[in-house]
């Protein structure tokens, strides 16, 4: 290749826009994932809070007080996921995961009618399309 066509080639490829491309050719693996974003973190841990209060409140004779803090801020969790958009299929799934926890918990899952059940199989379908 002459002088003059490297210099052309190089010329074009700094002229290219940054976005271009490169980044676009990167072989789909090769990106860190995504970390969690502040919602699918704050629905995970509402999850495993329910899961320690339903524990520990039997387990150390809590009050009616202490039951109440710990619920109020598991419930905080849930009613942002209610107000807040998903902006994401990871956020959508970790709604997901806490409503049917929420189900769970309620025994509502254990329903026999058929809409109840049929909510339960979207819910569950959804986390693992958007895995």
């Amino acid at each position: 290749m002459a002088a003059s066509t490297r210099r052309a080639a190089l010329g074009a490829i700094l002229a290219a826009p940054l976005t271009g491309g490169a980044v676009m050719a990167l072989p789909s693996g090769s990106l860190p994932p995504a970390a969690p974003s502040d919602l699918v973190q704050a629905c995970d841990w509402a999850i495993q809070h329910r899961g320690w209060i339903n524990k520990s409140a039997v387990a150390e004779h809590w009050d009616d007080d202490r039951l109440d803090v710990e619920t109020r801020q598991h419930e905080a969790i849930v009613v942002r996921a209610a107000t807040e958009a998903s902006r994401s299929p990871a956020d959508l799934a970790a709604k997901a995961r806490l409503l049917l926890d929420e189900w769970a918990d309620s025994g509502l899952l254990k329903s026999t009618y058929g809409d109840e059940r049929l909510a339960a199989t979207i819910l569950q379908e959804v986390i693992k399309l958007c895995a």
